[in-house]
């Protein structure tokens, strides 16, 4: 594989996809929040007939969507390592794509043609999965480096497919 530096148009589309990811993570975020919301409702309504054990169930409400929140939206690796370009990028084309279930759950894969000729098979985020169509310019981004030093972390993040 020819894993180089980022030009500038890549560096933007890689850091416009890690902004759609957010913008998924927040959708997410906004219907948990919505479900909490109607628990938090129904223990209300509960403590105003008498109810009193209902104020642990708006605490535990309150406190699970917090937490959701802080889950979803500030604990991505990814952030400080794509704004200080620490990644190497692959430019390659989508040969196919599918969709597997995997314990109850979607997973979306891309298959990519490398430029030494292989093909790859990578898992992408849904909204990606859905405008790589085949014959699609992608990068490939791989954030882990030469792991000389690096973190654990760093070097567990997958590999990143982003549609240019």
């Amino acid at each position: 594989m020819d894993w180089s530096e980022p030009t500038n148009e890549e560096h933007n589309a890689v850091a416009g996809f890690y902004a759609g990811s957010k913008v998924q993570a927040f959708k997410f975020f906004i219907l948990v929040a919505f479900i909490m919301l109607a628990v938090m409702t129904g223990g209300i309504v509960l403590m105003a007939n008498g109810f009193t054990r209902a104020v642990m169930l708006v605490i535990t409400s309150v406190l699970t969507t917090a937490f959701f929140g802080w889950l979803l939206l500030g604990s991505d690796p990814r952030k400080a390592l794509i704004m200080n370009r620490k990644y190497q990028v692959c430019r390659c084309k989508v040969s196919d794509r599918r969709i597997g279930n995997a314990a109850r759950k979607i997973k979306y894969y891309v298959t990519v043609r490398c430029p030494d000729g292989s093909d790859r098979e990578y898992m992408a985020e849904s909204f990606i999965y859905h405008i790589a169509k085949p014959g699609k310019d992608v990068l490939l981004v791989d954030y882990s480096g030469d792991n000389n030093g690096e973190s654990k972390a760093k070097r567990d993040i997958h590999i990143d497919v982003v549609v240019l």
